[in-house]
């Protein structure tokens, strides 16, 4: 719980800045849609290049050091971005950002080390909710500091809440990793290596799946508050009001329906339902011109994205060797942060130049295509569950 707390206010940390970034670079420094999602792209960079680094030397020296590092970091880099003077300025800061934030699968892998089994999947699925309560909290809180102050004040709000959270972790995070396991991680890197984690257990499947489907809803965060600019007519906030929508269908859904859902039909098909919804979402989303049919449209997506975001973390901590488990979920992380990369630069190219809509129409298009991957992973006739994995589906069920 002390670990999960932690990414909590991390991610309501990330949150805020979600629903005013792509308004303040344009309406401050005159940013077209191709340089809000550039910058965007250089938050997701930085984790690309940084998470495998952080995940390695997470087990080697242990996840707290790592940890606490990190969001002295992210204190620092939010501080910057709302004291930028110019959108070169923005880019660096958001870029020093990602790098400090790469540390979500440092915190599975804490979570990993000292929860059984038999209780991962329900351990791994609460720091997926994590996110859920950042998207609620976070553009809430961002939405209301930019109404009370002005459109920096966000940042300086998240800047404070990283350094606070900082100093609590120095207080209350215990250390996880043991010489055991850096041992045991030592000798598989002088093994196989993590190449070979490719090769097992439908790991390539799910990581490109879980990266293309990270890839079209990147497009969409990124790209949803101009889109609502021009569409509906929104402010910094009423664009946060919306994405708590998102943040409280999300956990709703998560905290509420995915355990009957998966006791009912099995992770796996639950997995695909998720895909199927969030396709549909932003298929509707795409013919929005007014609040009436956006609701709906919000409503489908975040549901979908419930059910599959802690399906796939599910599916995925079930296939981990142990003894790769920082470095394998770094890894994880690196190829979601590279989609984070690549798709708010595709949805803010599609924006200026194929059309407002196009960025949903290309994520609905997309989420199609993880679905057809992952027939081969859990065919529809398969619940997703193998007889050895029982017992860590109805934990993570009743979570």
């Amino acid at each position: 719980m002390v670990i999960w707390t932690t990414v909590v206010i991390d991610m309501i940390g990330f949150g805020i800045a979600i629903p005013v970034l792509g308004p303040f670079a344009r309406t401050t420094f005159g940013a077209s849609g191709l340089m809000v999602g550039a910058i965007g792209s250089a938050f997701s960079l930085a984790q690309f290049v940084v998470a495998p680094f952080l995940g390695r030397l997470s087990d080697r020296i242990g996840r707290k050091p790592v940890i606490v590092v990190s969001l002295f970091g992210t204190a620092i880099a939010s501080l910057v971005t709302g004291l930028a003077g110019s959108v070169w300025v923005l880019f660096a800061a958001r870029a020093f950002d990602g790098a400090s934030g790469a540390t979500i699968g440092v915190a599975q892998a804490a979570v990993s080390d000292i929860v059984g089994p038999r209780r991962r999947a329900q351990a791994l699925g609460m720091i997926g909710a994590a996110f859920g309560v950042g998207f609620t909290v976070g553009p809430a809180l961002g939405a209301l500091a930019a109404w009370i102050g002005d459109r920096r004040t966000p940042f300086y709000v998240a800047a404070a809440l990283a350094a606070a959270n900082a100093v609590a972790a120095i207080v209350r995070i215990p250390e996880t990793k043991g010489t055991r396991l850096v041992e045991e991680a030592e000798a598989a890197r002088t093994g196989a290596g993590l190449a070979r984690t490719w090769r097992e257990n439908d790991l390539p499947t799910l990581i490109v799946v879980s990266a293309v489907s990270m890839f079209a809803f990147s497009a969409f965060e990124q790209t949803f508050s101009i889109f609502g600019q021009d569409r509906i007519g929104f402010t910094e906030s009423t664009a946060g009001i919306a994405f708590v929508v998102v943040g409280v269908v999300v956990s709703v859904v998560q905290g509420g329906l995915v355990g009957p859902a998966v006791r009912s039909m099995g992770d796996g098909r639950l997995l695909l339902v998720g895909l199927a919804l969030t396709a549909v979402g932003l298929g509707v989303l795409s013919l929005t011109r007014g609040w009436w049919l956006l609701v709906p449209a919000l409503v489908l997506l975040s549901a979908g994205q419930g059910f599959a975001s802690p399906t796939m973390s599910s599916s995925l901590a079930n296939r981990i060797d142990p003894a790769r488990r920082g470095e394998v979920l770094g890894v994880s992380q690196s190829w979601g942060s590279l989609a984070r990369v690549l798709g708010p630069l595709a949805g803010g190219v599609a924006f200026d130049h194929v059309g407002v809509p196009a960025p949903f129409v290309g994520g609905a298009v997309l989420f199609g295509v993880c679905l057809l991957l992952l027939l081969r992973v859990h065919p529809p006739g398969n619940s997703g569950a193998r007889s050895s994995e029982v017992d860590e589906n109805r934990a993570f069920a009743r979570s």
